[in-house]
């Protein structure tokens, strides 16, 4: 956590509208816990659908709280929203509402981290995930492609990755849109299946989801051999592999860790 008393005027600024956001985030999430639920709820999804179509601004104000919260505190799996979103909204509007949510739930995850540091991703994230992936994105080779595929690939705990990203030397601006174009495919995927239940285009539907389903899979199946393979291409080329747990690494993980800036 940095030292607040020797921060400038404008980053004590920063830091406490941060806490605010992320405080207002929570409360919002407790306050949009009935959505949660119908949401989940196959049955009553149809009547929040038009209620929230109903609503206008506010409605889309609603899903876009709800993608961003989905990203922050993951209360529901995100294909969820998206596929809300394209029922409401329809493929294109329901995917520029969800990707919109998703970065400003990124930025909002990113500065966190920046200036909390370690102890905030240990209270967000399980300790089993912790132990994991604090290892692998420690090494700050290849961050581009490594950050690319693993947003890419369905079935992956993205939301889980955006808290240890910031731990890393990327840069905010880099990581947003590596990490947004990666999703970008799945996402539509979710909002455009939504859009063709809604219309009727039951095959068009079935499709969509039987390859987003398919992929997402096989994404969380071979899991472990996908990590093996990014860390592989990593250390494309070199005569040995550098252990996670040698002298180097440890070294890069308190420079980034004492990175506070975007």
């Amino acid at each position: 956590m940095p030292d607040l008393s020797k921060a400038s005027r404008t980053e004590k600024i920063k830091f406490v509208l941060f806490i605010v956001v992320f405080i207002g985030l929570i409360a919002l999430g407790i306050a949009l816990m009935p959505y949660f639920i119908d949401l989940i709820n196959e049955e009553s999804r149809a009547a929040t659908a038009q209620e929230l179509r109903d609503e206008g601004f506010m409605g889309v104000l609603t899903v876009l709280v709800l993608q961003i919260l989905q990203v922050v505190v993951a209360f529901i799996p995100g294909e969820v929203v998206q596929i809300m979103a394209g029922v409401i909204y329809g493929g294109i509007w329901g995917a520029v509402i969800c990707l919109t949510g998703v970065a400003i739930a990124s930025a909002a995850v990113f500065g966190l981290v920046r200036r909390l540091g370690m102890p905030f991703v240990r209270s967000m994230v399980p300790e089993q995930q912790m132990e994991r992936f604090s290892k692998f994105f420690r090494e700050s080779k290849k961050l581009d492609i490594t950050v690319f595929i693993l947003y890419l690939i369905p079935g992956l705990p993205k939301d889980i990755f955006t808290f240890f990203v910031p731990l890393t030397e990327m840069r905010f601006r880099r990581f947003l849109v590596l990490s947004l174009v990666g999703r970008t495919p799945a996402l539509i995927c979710s909002t455009f299946g939504g859009a063709a239940f809604v219309q009727g285009n039951y095959l068009q539907m079935i499709l969509l989801f039987a390859i987003c389903g398919g992929l997402a899979l096989l994404g969380i199946v071979f899991q472990d051999r996908i990590f093996a393979f990014v860390n592989k291409l990593r250390h494309k080329g070199e005569a040995a592999p550098q252990d996670e747990g040698s002298e180097a690494t440890t070294d890069t993980q308190g420079r980034v860790e004492g990175d506070d800036s975007l």
